[in-house]
């Protein structure tokens, strides 16, 4: 037994449960971001919210952070060439919502440095689509100690099986593993919308419903009720047109009827009166499941100020915490790999960077900064904070500038004031 699962007791086979079933979960996520626009707003809603414009890396050292700036908006950055690094990250943050796990291999070239690789997590598996063992555990090989040594993904082209080590033999990381774990022993997290699939199923199936009543309450349906056996039933040529059952007057049609036989008309109504209430009652279940308040699941800000802000502020907290796991998980060990490069190709001095490698790969992550529901009352209390001392302008320029740092806007200011009074108010 591995000394990672030694101890769990109690929720010792949860994860294999979980498991079995996480095949079909993930497939009826990914079907709902396809065909629901609603839970595919759930999932932009907190990738906005998680990356914004981007998260960027401010480091001591100007040189690496102008460098890094080049790297993270280069394509060449993905191993298609197609996808900047802000992309890519986005495309890792849905992955982990929608999936549970996100995961990214790092490819090494001389020429094209850095190259990152967003892989199905769906691909890895057991080889053979073996059961788990204490070695060998959802496409994930252990050691004795239970960490993870290599990953094994399905190759659809080949159809085999391909490991990655975690590690090269110098020690770089080669693949990024970002997940949400749900128990002790989990090596892989569950979807986002797993809690309220059923439920989102459900309000999905109730709209189409109550849509296709309107449908049919806004035309004029009706049935042929008739005393004639059914072998002598037959609809009279009385037209002496083409269709011999009815005659067509533009987007109309009279029917001529049989013989002792009249007309029974439908009226489809709503599956029930109390639509409103209904839908409501949905939206709270997925807001507490998701962690979103109902005025940002519906894009619907009807209430208070108070309720607003306090659905904005409650939901950048739990996106917080999210934020720091893909900047743990993902950016940081990219960040730390390009500070290497640097260094090896000599484009940035680095005196003493074997000893000193935690201090050139020093980084500040700034990221978005929070919506201003009303700016007036946010920028008072902003200023009334900084003048006593409780908030610095960096904190206050982070927060309302979406990821602008404090370095450029002294940048753009010494810029403005460099300028002629004509250059700098065209309007005078």
């Amino acid at each position: 037994m591995s000394r990672r699962n030694q101890y769990v007791t109690i929720n010792r086979f949860d994860d294999e449960i979980d498991y079995r079933h996480l095949s079909d979960m993930i497939q009826e996520s990914r079907k709902l971001i396809r065909n629901d626009g609603f839970s595919n707003g759930i999932i932009s809603t907190r990738t906005t919210y998680i990356i914004g414009d981007g998260i960027k890396a401010i480091s001591p050292n100007r040189e690496i952070t102008e460098h890094w700036k080049l790297f993270s908006k280069n394509k060449s950055v993905s191993i298609s060439g197609t996808q900047t690094l802000k992309n890519m990250i986005d495309l890792m943050c849905r992955e982990r919502d929608i999936t549970g796990t996100s995961i990214a291999i790092v490819h090494y070239s001389k020429r094209r440095g850095i190259q990152l690789q967003v892989v199905d997590s769906h691909t890895l598996s057991n080889p053979g689509w073996a059961l788990n063992t204490e070695t060998m555990k959802n496409g994930m090989e252990l050691s004795a100690r239970g960490e993870i040594k290599a990953y094994h993904f399905y190759n659809v082209d080949t159809m085999k099986w391909d490991r990655i080590k975690k590690f090269t033999r110098s020690g770089r990381i080669q693949v990024l593993h970002s997940y949400r774990p749900n128990n002790p022993s989990s090596f892989r997290g569950v979807p986002l919308l797993s809690p309220c699939i059923d439920t989102l199923y459900d309000l999905r199936k109730y709209r189409k419903s109550v849509i296709n009543a309107a449908i049919l309450s806004s035309e004029m349906s009706f049935f042929l009720k008739s005393t004639t056996p059914e072998d002598d039933f037959a609809l009279e040529d009385n037209t002496g047109g083409t269709d011999k059952n009815d005659l067509h007057i533009r987007d109309t049609k009279v029917i001529h009827l049989p013989v002792d036989s009249e007309m029974q008309f439908s009226s489809p109504n709503q599956p029930i009166s109390s639509h409103e209430s209904f839908v409501d009652s949905c939206l709270k279940e997925i807001s507490s499941s998701v962690e979103i308040s109902r005025d940002l699941l519906t894009k619907v800000f009807d209430s208070s100020y108070s309720s607003s802000t306090a659905g904005s502020q409650d939901l950048m907290r739990t996106v917080g915490r999210e934020r720091e796991s893909i900047i743990d998980d993902i950016l940081t060990p990219i960040y730390n790999l390009f500070v290497e490069h640097l260094w090896l190709d000599d484009k940035v001095v680095m005196p003493g960077f074997d000893s000193r490698r935690a201090d050139y790969q020093k980084v500040r992550w700034v990221a978005k900064g929070r919506d201003s529901i009303n700016p007036r009352n946010d920028l008072a209390s902003t200023k009334a904070m900084i003048e006593m001392g409780l908030k610095s302008k960096t904190q206050a320029i982070a927060e309302y500038n979406n990821a602008t740092t404090f370095e450029e806007i002294n940048e753009e200011l010494a810029y403005e004031n460099s300028l002629t009074p004509a250059v700098q108010d065209p309007m005078r």
